[in-house]
């Protein structure tokens, strides 16, 4: 944390809490007349929106017992998962965004007050985790497109974070939690507080929150342990894609361990045992004498695998400081003056499998010359049988002894608000006028990184390095490395990024003039925005000599010019099957520094038909601006998982074993992998068994702006029957349907190859070389894929169309005939999912992904479209005690790998998790809570996929048991 940042917290925190508590005299409570419903800039009576708007309230924040928001809304019917607590991604860091209909972070906007926050990523979505809890009002949800009234990135729909902006008094609240394994442990502790001044003129809130959450492994659950095993090993392989060693030498090294002649083939790869003897794998498994542990290896007849993930984290570990302050002060009857303040500072890691290669894009496979004295007896026989015996070899191998990848991103997370509202002199109109700077600072860490060219250095050096660093490095099995060497291939990288918001705005509201329906009310108003982000990745790291190293260095900046209008016009009144019915329409023009001028607009329809029935719905067009990242972002290279060769649509198609090679085209597809790379010495015996392949991604500066149409339909039943048992319920249903066109996106490598090798028939029947997708990617000499190529463009289009239903019925017991004071409350949210169409290109067919799992073309995390998603909530109130109980569906899935092929990859079937709550008042002012999350300790359902299970759809972490209290003074 920067030392002004320091400073400044902790001024704010000595001052504000006595500058909010100075003063308690409170004012008297004064009757709402008007809100601002979300999705509208608009003040209406009745606190009804002609679109679907969702409300989570307070208690349901706390129901969860998450100590991050984002955890609360993915369990939301209407969200899809994305980066969260166990995206273990190099890019995540501790970070949590979240989206709306599984159309991508950067297409859902969140908003705090209405307001904008600032960026967390150069594509422009919003750290959940920077949000602090203790002083949320409530999370107001609304689907579908809203660009007209709140500009760029409401292509899904918008989140809207109301915070509390008058509290009196002081509350103290600490939780912990833990898992049923006894791991897993988090904390919160968090303090709010606020009151008036100046004889009620000024009013002021605050709080304080810190909260801790501890990391788990891979190898810590049954369902994750041995996720992903590939053939590159610790103890090292070497592949003789030219220049094979002679069968007779085969025959020769191996004959001396019992192997029959012919069994070994120069199509195999070959380790090393720890006595420097060779063992082969990948077409046979020979002579092996490592570890049969079965958490580490895989053992079979054709292959030695390893395990690469037992180091890594399923739930990340995140601590996070916050401060938040709102201030607001009353210069006269009519004219208000707040500022807002809210800081964030957050430490999150993520920690991969030991660095596998060493490979990477930029510098290729490093070469072992014959002169390396560490080269064993056996290996030198086979070297010396080839056509060139001095040809050097290439290497691949997992660095154990250098330990697990670890990486920290020190986030800090700020933004000022200043702004004044109040009357016009005009009628009943008001005004608000604000501007905002925030601010996010990240540095990135990475203590223990390999170098590439440190690594080559000792390889190529004629001791072996032993006159470099002490003993040399033996890359030859699993052999130690002196801390002398380990300390000349380590570095420490370090990367920072820097993204600024800037916003302005000014707006004004009100009524026009009377129709005999009612008055016909406006909102106008005009607002300037700039984003800036700045990316300096470690100069090794741009250098390419870090192994399996990525980031970009890059300065970029965008800023927006808008205007807008809003209209709520009633149109009958008082009729017969027409109670109220009103239109709101609304226009706004944006002028874009990277697309040009845009235009917005929506034509919703609200009619209530009688007191108990309305009728809703609408049309919106939407737009998104490409972000800075987008469109500014140099080709960076990274990693990108393609899977296990088997079925159609997984692992490398040239892969003797995979369906591509045993299919009925089986011969066409040996013909396209030996044009695109694939030697022909071994194209018969080839196997490619890592599930991760290099990639190239970027920014595109000609891309434009994506567009939206959004439709929506739906009714509101609230019957408000005499019989006490039904005097509250209410019941929605809403029909929406969003057609994304010009999405910007890249093509995921799964598809790149699967289009490639013609999985669908129609791609490329003539199985040709220069066919566009195949030209997407490259092979390294062995015939191992090097590269996919996906950076970003305009691709074809998604379309979702589904149902969202929601009914809330309460009710005393007594209505029952249980005349025990009690009160039942019962909430039902539920999302059935008619289509989700994705167009890869422009041309090409739409395909259906409602119902499946694992594809990441949108978002790599956000892979699962269950049909049907629902959430239950029912709880019992009686006097200072409160139960409750939550069902949370997810419907099955079958496996998106076989959308458009004839793959018959296995799905997943439907989860349910159940969890129990309790609330229990002590006193007026002291409360006690508690949760059971996941009460039956459901494990994730496993499928035929890398990491084997979707962890950010389901539950990772297992049962639950979290303890609150909270105190107010």
């Amino acid at each position: 944390m920067k030392d002004y940042q320091v400073s400044a917290l902790a001024l704010l925190a000595a001052l504000t809490p006595f500058a909010a508590l100075a003063q308690t005299a409170s004012t008297p409570a004064v009757e709402v007349q008007e809100v601002i419903v979300t999705g509208s800039h608009i003040a209406r009576q009745d606190y009804s929106a002609s679109t679907p708007v969702v409300t989570i309230g307070a208690a349901a924040v706390q129901k969860t017992g998450s100590v991050t928001l984002d955890t609360v809304l993915k369990e939301q019917p209407q969200f899809v998962a994305s980066t969260g607590s166990t995206t273990n991604s190099s890019g995540n860091g501790g970070q949590a965004n979240i989206q709306l209909r599984g159309l991508g972070r950067a297409r859902t906007l969140v908003l705090m007050d209405g307001r904008r926050l600032p960026p967390a990523n150069s594509d422009g979505s919003v750290d959940i985790n920077a949000i602090p809890t203790s002083l949320i009002e409530n999370v107001e949800i609304i689907t579908g497109g809203a660009s007209a009234v709140y500009g760029s990135d409401a292509i899904a729909g918008v989140v809207n974070i109301r915070m509390k902006h008058h509290f009196d008094g002081l509350e103290v609240s600490a939780q912990y939690g833990i898992a049923g394994h006894g791991d897993a442990e988090d904390y919160k502790i968090g303090v709010a507080g606020g009151g008036d001044f100046d004889s009620g003129r000024g009013s002021s809130v605050f709080s304080l929150e810190y909260s801790n959450r501890n990391p788990i492994y891979y190898a810590d659950r049954s369902f994750t342990a041995g996720s992903q095993r590939d053939s590159v090993l610790p103890q090292g392989l070497v592949s003789f894609a030219s220049g094979t060693p002679t069968q007779a030498a085969l025959d020769a090294v191996f004959g001396k361990y019992g192997v029959a002649p012919g069994v070994v083939k120069a199509g195999n790869q070959f380790g090393f045992n720890a006595n420097g003897s060779l063992f082969s794998t990948g077409l046979s498994v020979q002579n092996y004498k490592g570890s049969t542990d079965p958490t580490l290896f895989a053992i079979g007849p054709t292959a030695v695998l390893a395990e690469g993930r037992q180091y890594r984290y399923l739930q990340l570990p995140l601590e996070t400081y916050s401060v938040f302050n709102r201030t607001s002060f009353d210069l006269d009857e009519n004219n208000h003056l707040f500022g807002q303040f809210s800081y964030t500072n957050s430490v999150g890691a993520t920690q991969l499998n030991p660095v596998p290669g060493p490979s990477n894009a930029t510098t290729g496979v490093p070469l072992i010359p014959v002169t390396n004295p560490f080269i064993p007896a056996d290996l030198k026989t086979l070297l010396a049988s080839r056509a060139n015996p001095t040809a050097p070899i290439a290497l691949s191998k997992r660095f154990d002894v250098f330990g697990p990848r670890l990486q920290e991103n020190h986030n800090d997370t700020f933004q000022v608000v200043i702004g004044a509202n109040g009357k016009l002199p005009i009628s009943d109109w008001t005004y608000d006028a604000y501007g905002s700077y925030g601010k996010n600072s990240i540095l990135i860490e990475r203590p223990v990184w390999q170098s590439h060219a440190a690594l080559q250095t000792l390889l190529s050096a004629p001791d072996g390095g032993a006159s470099i660093c002490a003993g040399g490095f033996n890359p030859f099995g699993q052999q130690a490395v002196s801390a002398a060497c380990g300390a000349f291939i380590n570095k420490h990288l370090q990367s920072t990024a820097e993204i600024e918001q800037r916003v302005v705005e000014a707006s004004a509201q009100g009524g026009l003039f009377d129709l005999p329906a009612g008055r016909v009310r406006f909102a106008a108003g005009a607002d300037y925005r700039e984003d800036y982000f700045n990316s300096q990745a470690d100069p090794l790291i741009i250098a390419g000599d870090i192994i399996a190293g990525n980031g970009s260095s890059f300065v970029g900046s965008t800023n927006v010019k808008e205007g807008y209008l809003e209209l709520l016009v009633p149109m009958l009144k008082d009729l017969p099957f027409a109670k109220d019915v009103s239109a709101d329409l609304g226009y706004r023009y944006s002028d874009y520094s990277s697309v040009g001028g845009v235009k917005t607009y929506k034509a919703d329809v609200n009619w209530q038909v009688v007191d108990a029935f309305t009728f809703r719905g609408g049309y919106e067009r939407a737009i998104r601006a490409p972000s800075i990242g987008e469109l500014d972002a140099p080709v960076v290279n990274g990693t990108t998982i393609i899977g296990l060769a088997g079925s159609i649509g997984s692992g490398d198609p040239c892969d003797v074993r995979g369906a591509y090679r045993t299919g009925a085209n089986g011969a066409k597809v040996r013909a396209l992998c030996l044009a695109t790379g694939v030697p022909s010495s071994i194209i018969d015996t080839f196997t490619f068994a890592q599930q991760s392949v290099g990639n190239i991604s970027g920014g595109n500066p000609n891309l434009h702006q994506e567009t939206a149409d959004t439709f929506s339909v739906g009714a509101v039943w609230r019957p408000r029957f005499a019989a006490p048992l039904f005097s509250n319920l209410s019941v929605s249903l809403d029909y929406y349907n969003i057609d994304l066109k010009d999405a910007v996106g890249s093509i995921t490598a799964p598809l790149v190859l699967s289009r490639c090798f013609n999985a669908s028939g129609v791609t490329n029947p003539n199985y040709d070389a220069s066919n566009v997708f195949c030209g997407r990617v490259t092979r390294n000499s062995d015939g191992s894929i090097n590269l996919v190529s996906q950076q970003s463009l305009n691709l074809g289009g998604y379309k979702t169309a589904g149902y969202d239903l929601q009914a809330d019925w309460r009710f005393e017991t007594s209505a029952i005939g249980l005349n025990d004071g009690g009160d039942l409350n019962i909430n039902l949210l539920t999302n059935y999912l008619d289509n989700f169409l994705i167009k890869s290109l422009p041309g090409d067919p739409f395909l259906q992904f409602a119902g499946t799992i694992g594809n990441g073309q949108i978002d790599p995390v956000a892979i699962a479209r269950p049909r049907w998603k629902s959430n239950l909530d029912a709880s019992y109130s009686r006097g200072p005690m409160n139960l409750g109980v939550t069902w949370r569906y997810i419907g099955k899935m079958s496996n998106a790998a076989n959308v458009g092929t004839p793959g018959t990859a296995a799905g997943v079937p439907a989860v349910s998790y159940v969890d129990l709550t309790g609330r229990y008042k002590l006193t007026e002012k002291v409360e006690l809570w508690g949760v059971i999350a996941n009460v039956a300790d459901k494990h994730p359902p496993v499928y035929p996929a890398v990491g084997s299970t979707d962890l950010a759809t389901y539950d990772a972490v297992g049962r639950r048991f979290i303890l609150g209290v909270k105190a107010r003074f």
